[in-house]
């Protein structure tokens, strides 16, 4: 009897225990590039939105406020109240992917006055007080403070930046410690990991200004990825340190200092006035002594008479009076003389003093440094204007 060709039991066995090895390959692969693309997609998106957010400061010398409604547009931007963690606004910044308003988007709201230690980056606000000087008599005042720019977002930064943590504010947590930033990200996995009935994971799920740090590796009970920038790396991104330090001091210094030449050729020219009306009254007083002198030549002749006259009635008793009278006499000529060289010097220091006077004017000092002031704290207002970017 010729026998059936077939399979055994057993080796049936193996082939479905080949065939079950198989399977669970092909499901862990699968599974594997499941979790690889939507890792791939999360980072993407993540990218996404933080080039957008960088835009979006860039463009509006702020940061966007949450969307706390969830139609993708920013909400609660009232100064010091407004929330500081919602969902992304997507169609706030431009972003197109739908998914993108299922991000979790917190930015730091530190409002503080006076208005130059604000922080609320949420907020453009006017914080870069540049000094300018006017007036006559000169004077310190902020005259800068019209312009919101992206210098003025970077002082926010910096003052952020310079502030004690604040665990009431945007902050991340992490195993080496809490600290602020600027703004932070985070994406829920595809699993609620941890269990506490949201897709986002820890204090990334919590209704406060917390986020997990970027750093946190995927576990069995978290699997979000998170996305925070710090004040000092965005202000890196903005190069805002560089433009901060000629900013600054360069326009507002070059402004402050033409005002200060004007003022100093207001003063000198005040002075050169001064010393013309000292030369006029050095003049009138040689004068003065010249008509002293001259009175005293006439009261030394009619002592001389009078001292003759006596002498005759004493029968020369008095004529030593003569010579004493007649010596006045001579002492006043000398005066008379010497008070007309120096009305004749008086009058030569009054016409030079008149002469640099109006030379200081036909050179127009005052009316170029004025002219100079004014085009100078012209420039330093169109740079506050302009702005950082």
């Amino acid at each position: 009897m010729k026998k059936t060709a077939g399979y055994t039991l057993i080796e049936l066995s193996i082939a479905l225990v080949i065939l079950g090895i198989v399977i669970m390959l092909v499901w862990r692969f699968v599974g594997f590039n499941t979790q690889y693309a939507t890792s791939n997609a999360e980072r993407g998106i993540l990218q996404s939105a933080d080039a957008a957010l960088t835009g979006f400061a860039l463009s509006n010398n702020r940061m966007p406020c949450p969307d706390t409604t969830g139609d993708g547009i920013e909400d609660s931007c009232a100064t010091g109240t407004g929330a500081a963690v919602g969902r992304l606004p997507n169609v706030t910044i431009g972003l197109s992917q739908a998914t993108a308003n299922q991000i979790r988007y917190g930015v730091y709201r530190g409002a503080s006055a006076p208005m130059i230690s604000d922080a609320d980056l949420a907020v453009a606000s006017d914080r870069m007080p540049m000094l300018a000087t006017t007036g006559n008599p000169l004077a310190g005042y902020d005259l800068f403070r019209t312009q919101r720019n992206g210098i003025d977002f970077c002082v926010g930064l910096r003052n952020g930046s310079n502030k004690a943590l604040n665990t009431n504010l945007l902050h991340v947590v992490s195993p080496e410690g809490n600290f602020n930033v600027a703004y932070a990200l985070a994406i829920a996995g595809t699993t609620n990991a941890d269990g506490a009935g949201s897709l986002l994971d820890a204090n990334n799920a919590s209704n406060s200004p917390a986020f997990e740090a970027p750093s946190r590796v995927t576990s069995a009970n978290y699997d979000d990825r998170v996305v925070a920038v710090g004040f000092d790396r965005l202000l890196g991104r903005l190069n805002c340190n560089e433009t901060l330090a000629a900013v600054t001091h360069a326009h507002a210094n070059a402004a402050t200092a033409a005002e200060m030449m004007r003022q100093s050729m207001r003063d000198y020219k005040i002075q050169l006035d001064w010393i013309a009306k000292l030369a006029e009254a050095n003049y009138a007083g040689a004068i003065a002594g010249v008509a002293l002198a001259a009175a005293a030549v006439s009261l030394g002749a009619a002592e001389i008479a009078l001292a003759i006259a006596e002498s005759l009635v004493t029968l020369g008793a008095q004529a030593p009076a003569i010579a004493l009278a007649i010596a006045a006499e001579v002492a006043a000529a000398i005066a008379v003389v010497s008070a007309s060289i120096n009305v004749a010097l008086a009058l030569d220091a009054w016409n030079e003093a008149k002469a640099n006077v109006a030379r200081f004017l036909s050179e127009g000092y005052v009316t170029r440094s004025a002219t100079l002031a004014t085009e100078f704290r012209a420039n330093a207002n169109a740079a506050d204007a302009a702005g950082t970017y």
